[in-house]
């Protein structure tokens, strides 16, 4: 029961799921509901999303990178720059890969949150100060990077240039290796790369820069 303000909404104490929410006992059940404000129902709700999230991450991210496991062990953060030419499969690996919790960097899905359209990419600048801020964190281990793993997802066709950014993020290479022939298929099977004839030429530049 709600002292400070009158009561506006039904709070069940036992959370309702999928599988309860057709019990009576739970749903219905006098000792399981109390009344309370819409201000302290949402306060209510919102502590138990950020313990739930909480419980999930198990971890605490110390100010040099170093976590707790679930068995109190400490472990390093780990970071992960996945190179590969366009449509190699990079985004699908780290999908695969990566850790609810885990922060992914990727120059475009950065451009996009900006505002970036298919006939509007003026975010570049922008998008590139954001991706360095965010690397800068990252190589200082900063406590404000709280993950498990970072990915950074990038093409990064020339040695000299992925060396420097693994060297400077401590990070673990993967090649995502695949021929210009599957890189190009799935191009022109892709309904999101609107501009295929722009999209095949990135493709065809990435081949003839990349350097092993």
């Amino acid at each position: 029961m709600c002292h400070e303000f009158p009561g506006e909404e039904l709070h069940h104490k036992i959370v309702l799921t999928p599988k309860n929410i057709k019990d009576t006992n739970v749903t219905l059940n006098p000792d399981n509901l109390t009344y309370l404000c819409r201000d302290c129902h949402f306060k209510v709700h919102r502590e138990l999303i950020l313990k739930g999230f909480r419980n999930k991450a198990y971890r605490t991210i110390l100010h040099n990178g170093y976590y707790f496991d679930r068995s109190g062990q400490m472990q390093p953060m780990r970071v992960y720059v996945v190179y590969g030419a366009p449509a190699s499969g990079k985004n699908t690996y780290v999908e695969e890969h990566k850790d609810d919790t885990d922060m992914v960097i990727d120059l475009d899905k950065i451009q996009e949150a900006l505002g970036k359209t298919d006939n509007n990419s003026n975010f570049l600048n922008a998008s590139l100060f954001v991706r360095d801020c965010l690397y800068e964190k990252i190589a200082n281990r900063d406590s404000m990077i709280d993950c498990h793993n970072v990915w950074v997802i990038a093409t990064l066709p020339k040695k000299k240039e992925r060396n420097e950014l693994i060297d400077r993020l401590s990070a673990e290479p993967i090649y995502i290796q695949a021929s210009q022939q599957q890189c190009e298929d799935r191009t022109r099977h892709d309904d999101k790369r609107k501009d295929k004839q722009l999209e095949l030429a990135i493709v065809e530049k990435w081949f003839e820069d990349y350097e092993p």
